[in-house]
Formats: structure tokens, C-alpha cells, sequence
């Protein structure tokens, strides 16, 4: 326990001395949390407090641990802390005035100073790296704003890629022997040299020749490039691939293709995903012929709901089968066949064979509705309702039965009704079958005419390609459920 010590209101009020020449030559080029540290360390110099660890200052920052002790290096490399213990790391405060002049170069602080910058806090610059860096100014004949133009290339180059600082220096310096015998001396010959000799410009003269255009890349052009090389991490290859969906412009341009590529440069494989948006236009091609729309162009927009479909899993064949029966029902507009393919998932029917046999089930549902409604005096065609409430009783009952108990509701003011209560009073007794059903609640004069229509056995109609023509599922659609047979008969 210390002998004697501030109280913590008197900490928390008090003041830390921070040295000018600090603010002025060392803080504006050094990194944002590098600085942080830095002053919470010499607070902590000032008033220390039992307990002082590396995790506990990492936490009181909201740093990593690691994070702190690169700002230590970096602030020791600069020769204003040094480190006096490893085992825990511990450090002495030195500060502008008792700094060493061989402690570190004191030439070209404020170049070593903007380095740093633009490593930032990942990498520290090393003391051997000092010297590397005198070598391209002093062998080399480099200024600085050309190290500085060909370091923050570099640095680009390995965007996304973790490379240590010793193989980042190595590269640096093979590239500054390089622009020291091309004679760039400049930043403006290296601007133009750094242009025509990396990958993006090899880039920009791949897209030219695929536009069939003979000149050099501009500056623009070059930059665009950079960034599908370098931030994007695209191969020639998908920039190629991506140049044949220029196609359907007059002009093609980077501009258009830079679009194209930031849309499909998030799957991961470039050309794979242009691909499948090729496969996904002529789908759509062939779907427009259908609804007799232009298949020029396909709009983005088609594309991507097109796109979707697939992740429900709808079928090609399906798709496409989808739009040739919405033209037949005379819907011949996108939004209709949006609608109608909506309608296809809520049921399920992702496939052609689904939809095939969903649209014989319909069949057979309206043929079974019909048949009942002709035998109570009602020669509709069957909608949706019939479809839903014959479905419900061929569930529970013969069909034979079901036909009873219509031809009984004739002359009834509500035979829809009629027929339902009749059906439930059965279900309820138990009367399944067409003998049964007969006895019950038989009235005094049956004919001939009643007994033979309700013993008719129910023949199933035989199905072939034309028939699905009747599409009875888009029918459902088109009528939207209304049920006009509720009992109004």
C-alpha cells in the first residue's frame, strides 16, 4: 500500500501535463488510438493506482491488449517511452525533452511519421525499417512524397491480405529499386508509372480490347480497374465475363460495367454468378414470348425476382408453364404472372408435374361439383367455393350419396343448404353408404328417375396433354373464391 496518495477526487479533478511539442510535431501524423494510449499512459504515470495491468488498461480503453502494446512499440520507436520489463511488459515514460538523438533518426521525423499513418495501428514500423527507408532517399534518390505515393500503392495492393510488415518492406523495396532505373522522380511520373505497370492497368487494356477499342486506358479508366483488382479481389477472368453483359448496350463503358461487377461481386464467384444470370435472362426471354412482351432487353429488376423464384425452388419448366396459361386467360403482363406464381407457392407447386397434378385434381373436382349442381337445377361451371365444399364432403362420403342427397334438395329454396344438412345429419348417424342413406328420412313417393341418378357410378374422365388447357388452378385465381353457390339457389 503506497505511503501516501491523492484522493480520487483530487485525481479525477487534477490536471496531466502534456507537452507541446508532443501536440505539435508528434500527435497530428500518429494513428487515433495510438494517441489514446499514449495519454492514459502518461495519466497513469501521474497517478498510478495498485492493481496497474495491461488487461486492466485494455479494458478501461476498450483496446485488445495486442493493440496496446503495438502503441507502446510505436511510441517507443519514436523514443518517447521506453520498456524496462517483459514479463508482465512494462514501461517508462521518457518524453520529448529527455529523448535520445540516437534513439531514433531524427531526419525525416515527419515522413516516418506519415508512414505510420498509413500503415496504421496493424503494422509498426521497426527500427531496421528506418534504414531501409534512408536507402531509397539516400542510394535511391527517392523524395518523399514519392515513398509515400509508392508505400500507400503498395498498402492498396494488399488489401484484405495479411501480409507481415517484413515481406510488406521487401516488396517495397524491390518496387522502389524499380521507379529509382525508370528514373521516377516525381509524383507525377509516379502517378503515371504506377498507372501502366500494375494489374489494374493490364485490366483496363483487357476490357478496351473486348470493346473492341483501340487506344490506351485513361486515368479513370485505370482507377475503376484498381478497385476490381485490388478491394475487389477479382480475376481477369470475371472481369472478362463480365464484359459479355455489356453486350446489350450501344456504348458499353467502365462506368456500366463497374455496375455490373459490384452487383455480382459479393457472391464470391464472379463468373459463376454471371452465368447463372445468363441461364436466368433466357428463362425470362422465353416467358415474355409467352406473355407476348419484348425479350430485348430484361430489365434487372425481372432478373432478381426471377432470382428469387429459384431460392423457393420453383422449376424452369415451371416457370415458363406458369406464363403460357396466363396468356391463355388472356393476362399477358408481368404483374399477372408474378401473381399467379404467387399463388403456385402458397400450394406448393413448385414443379411442372405439381402443376400438372394439381390442375387434374381441380379437374376432377369441378367435374364432381358440376355433377351434383346439375342434379339440383344449378348449370354453372364450378368456381372455387364448389371446388372447396365438394372436396370437403368426398372426404367423408360416397359420391353416390352426396348425389342422393342433391336430387332430394330439389324444389328446396336453398339446395346448397339443403344438401349440407342433409350430409351432416348422415355423418352424424353414422349412414356412409347409398342403402342406408336411402332409408333415412326416404320420402313417400321416390321414382325410378331419383334412384337411378343417385346408383350412377361416378366415372372418372381419361386426361391428355390438351386438356390442361382447362387450367382450373388459374381459374381458382381469376375468380378469387367467391362462392356463388352458398345457398342462393
Amino acid at each position: 500500500m503506497q505511503f501516501a496518495s491523492f484522493m480520487d477526487e483530487t485525481v479525477l479533478f487534477g490536471s496531466t501535463t502534456v507537452e507541446n511539442e508532443f501536440i505539435v510535431e508528434y500527435m497530428p501524423q500518429a494513428p487515433g488510438e495510438f494517441v489514446r494510449v499514449y495519454l492514459y499512459m502518461l495519466f497513469k504515470c501521474h497517478h498510478p493506482s495498485p492493481g496497474d495491468s495491461l488487461e486492466g488498461i485494455a479494458r478501461e480503453l476498450g483496446l485488445g491488449e495486442e493493440d496496446i502494446l503495438r502503441a507502446m512499440s510505436y511510441w517507443e520507436r519514436q523514443g518517447l517511452w521506453r520498456k524496462v520489463g517483459d514479463n508482465p511488459p512494462r514501461f517508462q515514460f521518457v518524453g520529448c525533452y529527455h529523448r535520445t538523438m540516437d534513439e531514433i533518426p531524427r531526419q525525416n521525423r515527419e515522413l516516418h511519421a506519415q508512414l505510420q499513418a498509413l500503415f496504421g495501428m496493424d503494422y509498426v514500423i521497426q527500427p531496421r525499417d528506418f534504414t531501409t527507408i534512408a536507402d531509397w532517399q539516400e542510394v535511391y534518390g527517392l523524395p518523399a512524397d514519392v515513398i509515400l505515393l509508392l508505400t500507400e500503392g503498395e498498402i492498396a495492393k494488399t488489401h484484405a491480405k495479411r501480409r507481415s510488415m517484413n515481406s510488406i518492406f521487401k516488396r517495397l523495396d524491390k518496387t522502389a529499386q524499380e521507379w529509382a532505373k525508370a528514373g521516377v522522380f516525381t509524383v507525377e511520373t509516379a502517378k503515371e508509372y504506377a498507372a501502366r505497370t500494375g494489374a489494374g492497368y493490364e485490366a483496363a487494356c483487357l476490357v478496351l480490347r473486348q470493346f473492341n477499342l483501340r487506344r490506351e486506358p485513361t486515368v479513370d479508366e485505370i482507377a475503376l480497374a484498381n478497385g476490381w483488382v485490388h478491394a475487389m479481389q477479382l480475376s481477369n477472368d470475371d472481369i472478362l465475363a463480365a464484359c459479355a453483359e455489356t453486350v446489350s448496350s450501344r456504348n458499353p463503358t467502365f462506368a456500366y460495367l463497374d455496375a455490373i461487377l459490384k452487383r455480382h461481386s459479393g457472391s464470391g464467384k464472379v463468373s459463376a454468378d454471371i452465368q447463372a444470370d445468363r441461364q436466368r435472362v433466357d428463362a425470362l426471354k422465353e416467358i415474355c414470348a409467352e406473355l407476348g412482351l419484348p425479350t430485348a432487353q430484361i430489365p434487372p429488376a425481372q432478373i432478381e425476382t426471377y432470382a428469387g423464384y429459384e431460392r423457393m425452388g420453383f422449376e424452369k419448366e415451371a416457370l415458363i408453364e406458369a406464363a403460357r396459361r396466363c396468356a391463355r386467360e388472356g393476362m399477358q403482363d408481368f404483374a399477372a404472372w408474378e401473381k399467379y406464381v404467387g399463388q403456385c407457392a402458397q400450394k406448393g407447386l413448385f414443379t411442372l408435374e405439381a402443376l400438372k397434378r394439381n390442375t387434374r385434381r381441380m379437374d376432377q373436382l369441378s367435374e364432381a361439383a358440376e355433377r351434383v349442381m346439375r342434379t339440383y337445377g344449378d348449370d354453372r361451371h364450378a368456381r372455387a367455393a364448389d371446388r372447396e365444399w365438394i372436396e370437403k364432403w368426398l372426404a367423408v362420403m360416397p359420391m353416390e350419396v352426396i348425389l342422393l342427397a342433391a336430387e332430394r334438395s330439389q324444389g328446396t329454396q336453398l339446395p346448397r343448404k339443403y344438401i349440407t344438412r342433409l350430409l351432416t345429419n348422415w355423418q352424424k348417424n353414422g349412414i356412409t353408404t347409398l342403402e342406408a342413406a336411402m332409408q333415412e328420412n326416404a320420402p313417400q313417393t321416390t321414382g325410378t328417375a331419383a334412384k337411378t341418378a343417385a346408383e350412377k357410378s361416378y366415372t372418372q374422365r381419361e386426361y391428355r396433354d390438351e386438356d390442361y388447357a382447362d387450367d382450373t388452378m388459374m381459374k381458382m385465381w381469376m375468380d378469387g373464391g367467391t362462392n356463388d353457390a352458398s345457398g342462393n339457389h
